[in-house]
This record gives structure tokens, sequence and C-alpha cells, in this order.
């Protein structure tokens, strides 16, 4: 189920440019890059484009933050239940 939500999500282009989250200025998207995560109903293989800031040199992937993905191996839930 949670694999075709998220089928083709990052391999579209942002209508509007994404911005730092450090600094605030726009950012250059450098390509997709692979992660796989645990979450409370399984793995889940996400693609998600990876982004730079020329300005401040933070790299950081958009699709973490909107998924409250850390850069550990699990999901926000799977982290809460173990701690």
């Amino acid at each position: 189920m949670l694999d075709g939500v998220m089928a083709g999500q990052e391999t579209r282009q942002p209508a509007k440019p994404v911005k730092c989250p450090k600094c605030g200025q726009p950012t250059e998207n450098k390509g997709l890059q692979t992660k796989e995560v645990e979450t409370r109903v399984g793995a889940l293989r996400l693609r998600r484009q990876y982004h730079c800031c020329a300005h401040c040199q933070a790299g950081f992937f958009p699709l973490n933050e909107r998924l409250r993905v850390r850069d550990a191996r699990w999901s926000e839930g799977v982290a809460l239940l173990v701690v």
C-alpha cells in the first residue's frame, strides 16, 4: 500500500524552488538517492531528491522533512516505539 502511495513522488521536479532549511536560499537538485526505512507497517524504499545549498553548503532531502524520517533507518513512529 505505501509503495503505491510513494511511487513517483520524488521523480518530479517541484513547481517552485526548494529553499534551504538553514539559510533560506534556493537550493540545487543533485539527483535521486534511495533509502530503505523501517515503518510500523514494514520496510519502505524511498527514492528522494538530494538538494544542496551553494550559499551555506548544507545538503538535505526535502522528502525526509515532509515524512519526518530521521537520518537513521527508522521512521519517527518506529523510533518512538523503540525508545
